[in-house]
């Protein structure tokens, strides 16, 4: 009878959703609470390295919540949780940056040179962390004074250790602390404007800086 094989084959096909939901539960509970620990001890480390990049009184948490919609693929606590490749949980980053004032959504309120230090402190636990062989620096020295950028260059040599790193800068406070330095120019070639990247001898990044 095709009815009842057709009725059997939907039993099985929900029962088979219902098993995986199951599993897909453990594995996000197991998961929520790893990124909880995790984004505590990040909190910490970023809040610390934000103390040698000039930011004295920063304090940075790490919110990792259910990502819940109303509808979503499992159940928690009451709750329809929403799934998608990278997990359930929504990871939001806060920061504050001045004595008494609570931390607020970073990529809301932080300021150039704030988000600038940030990133290079997440990078600098990421590149220790898992060994990562280069890491590229695009104008870090964004929206920072002079004073500031020589504790990021200080910071950046110190990274060094670890990985290669590459830096764009037009800071001299950060270039100084470059073991090689490389000049980009722009040269016109008849009706063409090209990009050169050329390597500096002793003299000539002395000059340079």
């Amino acid at each position: 009878n095709v009815a009842e094989n057709f009725d059997l084959e939907i039993e099985r096909i929900q029962k088979k959703i219902a098993d995986q939901a199951k599993v897909l539960k453990e594995k996000a509970i197991d998961l929520h609470e790893i990124r909880i620990q995790v984004g505590n001890q990040l909190s910490k480390d970023i809040a610390d390295a934000l103390k040698n990049l000039g930011i004295e009184h920063g304090r940075f948490q790490v919110s990792v919540e259910w990502m819940d919609s109303g509808s979503g693929w499992i159940e928690i606590d009451g709750a329809s949780i929403d799934c998608t490749a990278d997990g359930c949980d929504e990871v939001t980053f806060y920061i504050s940056t001045n004595k008494g004032e609570s931390p607020k959504p970073l990529a809301k309120i932080a300021s150039g040179g704030e988000i600038s230090r940030v990133m290079l402190s997440l990078k600098s636990i990421l590149a220790k962390e898992h060994h990562l062989p280069v890491m590229i620096f695009d104008e870090i020295d964004t929206g920072i004074s002079g004073h500031i950028s020589e504790k990021v260059g200080r910071e950046m040599r110190k990274l060094s250790e670890y990985c290669q790193i590459v830096a764009i800068t037009h800071q001299p406070q950060i270039a100084s602390q470059a073991h090689k330095h490389y000049k980009v120019e722009k040269v016109e070639e008849g009706e063409r404007t090209i990009t050169k990247i050329v390597a500096l001898s002793d003299e000539e990044h002395i000059q340079e800086v």
